[in-house]
């Protein structure tokens, strides 16, 4: 059974804009590809170039269209006080203070994601601002604060 990824509309949306500007950069690598081949573009190395981007680009972009068709919309409420799928935590664990998106995050974000279903997710979800978690890792209990939510 695949397992179903819960995203917001936004996060979707930012998803097929990637997919779709994948699409485009695949289309443009194969068209420098076909003219390497015709030798009217380029040489050996530019040839390897076309290739390796063509190689890139179906490979980013079945990842890409795999994901999105594994996702599940949900609802955000408009409580932004609560963490819920898409909210930006900020935790302190051990007196280090780290950002997260909960859920998968837009494509291009730089950010840590928590999986809304793994035990850091699970403990995070309804819980607000100021209030102390505890989740088990490999490792052992991990106790954490949420010191701030965003969107």
């Amino acid at each position: 059974m695949v397992q179903k990824i819960l995203i917001t509309e936004k996060e979707l949306e930012g998803f097929k804009n990637k997919e779709t500007k994948l699409k485009t950069q695949l289309a443009e690598a194969k068209k420098r590809l076909g003219a390497t081949a015709q030798g009217s573009w380029g040489g050996c190395a530019a040839k390897e170039q076309a290739q390796q981007d063509v190689r890139y680009y179906t490979i980013a972009l079945a990842d890409i269209t795999k994901t999105i068709k594994k996702c599940s919309l949900t609802e955000k409420s408009s409580d932004k006080d609560t963490v819920q799928v898409g909210s930006r935590v900020k935790l302190e664990i051990d007196g280090e203070v780290s950002d997260y998106v909960i859920g998968i995050g837009q494509p291009d974000d730089n950010l840590p994601h928590v999986s809304p279903i793994s035990p850091l997710g699970k403990a995070l979800l309804g819980r607000k601002t100021g209030e102390t978690i505890s989740f088990f890792t490999p490792a052992g209990e991990v106790n954490a604060r949420i010191v701030s939510i965003g969107e």
